[in-house]
Parts: structure tokens; C-alpha cells; sequence
């Protein structure tokens, strides 16, 4: 049975920090201190050197109203970073993300052995067929056919054309 992914729509609103000051009942540089003790970046893009915008939801809300020192702050942003890193984890073991390092070293043997077969293999393969075309355009229609079949052999199955990456 397929997976679907269901998108979850972000319940907040962008807001100055003066904003969020007022709605969680504290002083607007108290507010400005704990975001920053809590690593909440103002977005760039909505915010000048005056006005910091950030995106206020429940989750924030919660954390600036409970950081009352920078250990609870510390605390809170070790709690988040552990839930993202298990969001991170699940989604890995859900075959949703894949680490960098896999994606690029499989990416490099596939290019490799392209290569290979394009510059070492196929002179071998085609060159009796070569020397015995007439024209250019021959020598064209089966250099196409034969990197058309080595195409086809990576799109159709990329383990089977590049075996030292199956696990």
C-alpha cells in the first residue's frame, strides 16, 4: 500500500517581536533576549535593522514564556534540537531522507562507470562497425544506438549498472 504525504499546514503568524512581547505578557527586550538565547533567528527577508519579524506559533510562545533564565533557555533548545533530530532519524528510517554522503558517493560511481563505458568500453565495442561505415552519418546513427543502449541499461536498473554500490 502506498504512502501518502500529507502536508501539515504551519499554524502561526509572522510577528515584530514587540508583537510577541504583548502576547506572552512580558517586556519587549526580555522578549528580544529570550528569542535570541533561544536561537530563534528573525527572517531576513521581512525584517529590517528596527523591525526583527519572526514566525510566532504555539511552540514559540510556550518557549518564551517558560525561559525565564538562559539554562531553561539552554534546556529548551537542547529539547528542540533532540525532537529534530528524531524527526530527522524517523524520516530516514521511512526512506523520506537519505543521507548526503550516500546520495554523492553513489552519484560519483554511477558518473565513474558512465565514463567508463562512454571512453574505454565502447571504442572497444563499436570500432569494427566503425571502420567499416561509409559516412559520418553512420558512424553518428551507431554511436547513437550503442550510448542509447548504455542509457538505457542505467535508467532501466542503476544497481545492476553500477554493482559496487548494492548493499
Amino acid at each position: 500500500m502506498a504512502q501518502t504525504a500529507t502536508k501539515h499546514e504551519p499554524k502561526g503568524e509572522w510577528l515584530s517581536e514587540q508583537e510577541i512581547a504583548k502576547r506572552c505578557g512580558i517586556h519587549r527586550q526580555t522578549c528580544a533576549s529570550r528569542l535570541e538565547e533561544l536561537g530563534y533567528e528573525p527572517d531576513e527577508e521581512r525584517s529590517n535593522a528596527k523591525l526583527k519579524i519572526h514566525w510566532f506559533d504555539d511552540e514559540m510562545e510556550f518557549a518564551v514564556k517558560k525561559a525565564k533564565d538562559s539554562l531553561d533557555a539552554a534546556r529548551i533548545r537542547q529539547i528542540r534540537a533532540d525532537a529534530q533530530i528524531k524527526e530527522l532519524k524517523l524520516a530516514e528510517a521511512r526512506g523520506e531522507l537519505v543521507p548526503i554522503h550516500d546520495t554523492t558517493e553513489r552519484v560519483q560511481a554511477i558518473i565513474s562507470k558512465l565514463y567508463k563505458e562512454l571512453t574505454q568500453m565502447q571504442p572497444k565495442r563499436v570500432a569494427p562497425r566503425l571502420v567499416k561505415a561509409k559516412n559520418i552519418a553512420e558512424v553518428t546513427k551507431i554511436l547513437k544506438l550503442d550510448t542509447d543502449k548504455i542509457l538505457a541499461r542505467l535508467r532501466e536498473n542503476d544497481e545492476e549498472f553500477v554493482p559496487i554500490l548494492k548493499k
